[in-house]
């Protein structure tokens, strides 16, 4: 028989679990990084050419490094997409990279 408990269930309905937002905070800290390997006058241009090598890394090599552990002859902003496309297969939003971008300019 289980142990009467008192304790309220956790009610996450329209709120996200810790575990998402902690993916959230590390995807915002990688892409920070990586914006600082790609100056430019603003903050938009800087996301357009992030995006743009994030898009041939995608299309290209990530096929080939997505099972390997880590690459050993990456490093700079390549190993930043790997950890980046290691924790979410998927290109993030302009709007995200932008944002990225700002905080990283600070």
């Amino acid at each position: 028989m289980k142990p009467v408990t008192n304790a309220e269930p956790a009610d996450y309905r329209g709120k996200r679990y810790d575990h998402t937002l902690r993916m959230i905070r590390a995807r915002d800290i990688l892409l920070e990084m990586a914006a600082g390997y790609f100056p430019s006058d603003s903050n938009r241009e800087t996301a357009r050419k992030l995006l743009d090598a994030l898009k041939v890394y995608r299309n290209g090599r990530w096929d080939r490094d997505r099972a390997a552990p880590c690459p050993p002859q990456y490093a700079g902003y390549r190993l930043l997409f790997w950890a980046l496309l290691t924790l979410h297969d998927h290109i993030p939003c302009d709007r995200m990279v932008r944002a990225a971008a700002a905080r990283a300019r600070q």
